[in-house]
């Protein structure tokens, strides 16, 4: 009897370390499924701190990408801060930190929790980086800030995301009203989209490498292009093989442009180019 149940201690022995790392292994891909869920671009809907709701943002965005997130805004087509988060969907309420790497917080670690219901994505965290909030409030004299945002784009999975990549060649190009041929020096442009990278490349050599975001439900569909800080905004048209794309040169001489394109056309001064692209054949 003595001997079975030593027996079956050593056993147990043996096998907890496995039990530890399967709990492990399980949380791990808890949170990795719910990451997926949280991927693409959401619009802030509205905002409340210390109690007060701020004014509407309803030009501000929200793009997760991995455990990275940018904010931007489209009032004036810039990145306001970015970094990092993590999640622990173990925890009631869910856990959602993030760590500031730019931006007027940066070097600022929020704890927060937050609540994801399909396209609707709810969050209330620390703005003083002090103690997590244990419910979804902001109440007067608190350093909580509650936000609630819309999905209006899943990154890389969206349908013309996935239909976009590979490379593409310019074919036509047009700037500031003025239609011309192929110039030289351009007509070997490509742009090619992987993930959610955008490159260019003249004569096979890179001119500029950044990241696209798409934005499906506006009309014209939109497109950001951007290189490190600096957003390129405009509408695109997607047709089987040819990709139509009309971009505005958001800082030109020192002056800020603040208007997507509205159509697929340029005009004198109005700092956009038309760009129509083909896809090279694998």
């Amino acid at each position: 009897m003595k001997k079975t149940a030593r027996m079956a201690f050593i056993f147990a022995l043996f096998l907890l370390p496995g039990l530890v790392m399967s709990a492990g292994e399980a949380k791990d891909e808890a949170s990795k499924k719910e990451l997926a869920k949280l991927q693409g671009t959401w619009l802030l809907e509205s905002q409340f701190f210390a109690g007060k709701e701020n004014p509407p943002l309803d030009s501000t965005f929200m793009t997760i990408e991995g455990n990275r997130f940018t904010m931007k805004s489209e009032t004036d087509f810039k990145v306001i801060e970015s970094g990092t988060f993590k999640i622990d969907v173990t925890q009631t309420p869910a856990i959602f930190d993030f760590e500031i790497t730019s931006g007027s917080d940066k070097g600022k670690l929020m704890p927060g929790i937050y609540q994801l219901d399909g396209d609707t994505l709810k969050q209330c965290v620390d703005a003083a980086g002090k103690k997590r909030p244990s419910k979804f409030a902001s109440v007067a004299g608190s350093t909580h800030a509650l936000a609630v945002a819309k999905r209006v784009s899943r990154g890389p999975n969206e349908p013309d995301a996935k239909a976009m990549q590979g490379t593409w060649r310019l074919t036509h190009f047009e700037d500031q009203g003025k239609k011309a041929e192929i110039l030289e020096k351009v007509k070997s442009l490509t742009y090619t989209f992987d993930g959610s990278k955008a490159t260019m490349k003249i004569d096979g050599k890179v001119i500029r490498e950044g990241s696209f975001e798409l934005l499906p439900k506006s009309t014209p569909k939109g497109i950001d292009l951007l290189v490190k800080d600096e957003i390129s905004p405009g509408i695109y048209k997607l047709e089987k093989d040819r990709l139509t794309i009309c971009v505005t040169t958001t800082t030109v001489l020192g002056f800020r442009n603040k208007k997507r394109a509205g159509e697929f056309a340029t005009k004198e001064g109005s700092r956009t180019t038309l760009m129509v692209l083909e896809r090279e054949k694998q």
